[in-house]
């Protein structure tokens, strides 16, 4: 890049198709430039400042990602994946704005001075770790042996619980196996009953028979009897006498 690089990003070029090409934005003093090298095809656009005429910063409700867009000849670029958004809009915005004012150079020394500033404040958080780290060291040099008998002391009782969990996991089971007992034992007297109602079954079908059957020769017994009873009387009715005629004499 010929151009002195004021800042550059880590981010990602959102296509048509929503779909992120991830690479890097270099910021000059004239330029916006993207470069990606994903996937092995190497992808460069350059923006003029001048020719940008827009640039604007919103937020996804949803998921809460940050994006910024810039229309260029009427055709808009969306960016997200910046590491810091809001700084990296303010810094677009002020370099996009110097091109259109005459104190440009102050807006690329602010810049860069806050670069500086980010970096000494890094700087001084990593010297403030280092203290806290070697006040931890000392605290545990100090007081390890009160800890580390904290600790044992913890896992005994956590190992307490677990063999208390492990007992009544047992209890459980056990009960669960009584239970398992009792239903196969009511599912044999149920299949049991079952039999016995079969066999009523059969033995009421059998009953049913032998009733039709004695009805029938109830029946067959009430025919006879009346056909005997209506035999007897004939044979018992006397005979009607039948008188004969006499003869009758004429006289000449």
């Amino acid at each position: 890049m010929d151009e002195r690089v004021i800042q550059s990003y880590s981010c990602s070029l959102c296509d048509s198709n929503n779909a992120l090409l991830p690479g890097r934005v270099y910021l000059t003093q004239k330029h916006l430039t993207f470069h990606s090298n994903f996937g092995g095809a190497s992808i460069k656009n350059k923006f003029p400042w001048d020719e940008i005429e827009s640039i604007t910063g919103r937020t996804d409700n949803v998921t809460s990602t940050s994006f910024i867009e810039f229309v260029h000849k009427q055709q808009k670029s969306v960016f997200c994946s910046f590491p810091d958004p809001s700084r990296c809009f303010r810094e677009m915005q002020e370099l996009h704005r110097s091109t259109k004012e005459p104190k440009g150079s102050n807006v690329v020394k602010s810049i860069e001075t806050g670069n500086e500033g980010s970096r000494s404040s890094e700087t001084l958080r990593g010297g403030e770790k280092e203290k806290r780290l070697e006040w931890l060291s000392d605290l545990f040099l100090k007081e390890g042996a009160d800890i580390i008998s904290f600790i044992q002391n913890e896992m005994n009782e956590l190992k307490k619980e677990l063999n208390a969990a492990k007992t009544k996991n047992i209890e459980h089971q056990e009960d669960i196996l009584e239970l398992k007992e009792q239903k196969f034992k009511i599912e044999r007297e149920l299949i049991q009953v079952k039999t016995l109602n079969v066999q009523m079954a059969k033995e009421i079908l059998d009953l049913k028979e032998q009733k039709t059957m004695l009805e029938e020769e109830l029946l067959i017994m009430e025919e006879n009897l009346n056909s005997f009873e209506t035999g007897q009387q004939t044979t018992t009715t006397p005979a009607t006498p039948t008188t004969t005629p006499a003869p009758t004499t004429t006289t000449t």
